[in-house]
């Protein structure tokens, strides 16, 4: 009888032990599934915090980061006022420094655009662009270069800067806003200049000056439509990636 209870009794020891076990077992797994619940919930809270505000300031028509993460938004604003202080840095080295820069600078940019601007006027004149119509262009581009260089650096450039400065924009304003200001300043007069040029050199050719102040007038807004945005959106750009490549900051000297 007596192995008979040892033996009932280590099977009661076994099961109530394998019970334990079991009992452990689903403790664990729902304090598991407690813990990704938990998770789950804080995500879902985290992205209501970050999404909410935005929703409400886009709806309103205010364009804002969300003050949920306060890092965040200090490390995106951190990243804008880096790219903007590059960018910004680049435009300033690209831009002449001293009086030889700048007439290094303005050789640059009168010979880009008097020859574009030639090539479009002897365009118009023979209403086509071929390889004669650049031939023509290029026979009159030396005269036609010297008078705009000689326009532009001692006649156009203070008034049109002072212009700028004094109407446009303040020293202290965004490198691009003053490039913008000086080249839309410098555009208008030689334009006006370049074209009474031009009207001057027709005349010339064709022996007739009764219509000098009509060729003139006529030639105004057709030059301005091209060589505003040509200055602007081409030849600015090359002539500062030039000037700057081949004169790194430091190699001219005033």
């Amino acid at each position: 009888m007596f192995p008979k209870m040892k033996k009932m009794e280590k099977k009661t020891y076994e099961d109530r032990k394998n019970i334990v076990y079991c009992v452990h077992i689903e403790i664990g797994n729902a304090v598991r599934c407690t813990q990704k619940a938990v998770e789950s919930q804080r995500v879902l809270l985290t992205s209501l915090l970050f999404f909410l505000p935005l929703a409400v300031r886009s709806a309103s028509g205010r364009k804002a980061i969300p003050c949920a993460f306060p890092i965040m938004k200090k490390n995106m604003y951190a990243g804008t006022y880096n790219n903007q202080k590059h960018n910004f840095t680049k435009r300033r080295k690209s831009m002449p420094r001293n009086k030889r820069e700048s007439l290094i600078y303005t050789v640059l940019m009168c010979f880009t655009m008097v020859l574009w601007m030639s090539i479009y006027n002897v365009t118009l004149h023979m209403g086509a662009l071929n390889l004669t119509t650049i031939r023509e262009a290029w026979i009159g581009f030396p005269i036609a270069y010297v008078f705009a260089m000689c326009m532009d650096w001692f006649v156009v450039s203070g008034p049109a800067k002072g212009f700028a400065f004094r109407f446009l924009v303040k020293p202290e304003s965004p490198v691009l806003h003053k490039v913008i200001a000086v080249s839309c300043s410098m555009v208008v007069p030689m334009v006006i200049i370049m074209s009474m040029y031009g009207a001057l050199e027709g005349c010339v050719k064709s022996g007739n000056f009764n219509l000098l102040l009509i060729i003139w007038l006529t030639n105004i807004p057709k030059n301005f439509i091209m060589a505003l945005p040509f200055q602007l959106l081409v030849a600015g750009p090359l002539v500062r990636h030039v000037f700057r490549g081949a004169f790194p900051e430091g190699t001219v000297l005033a």
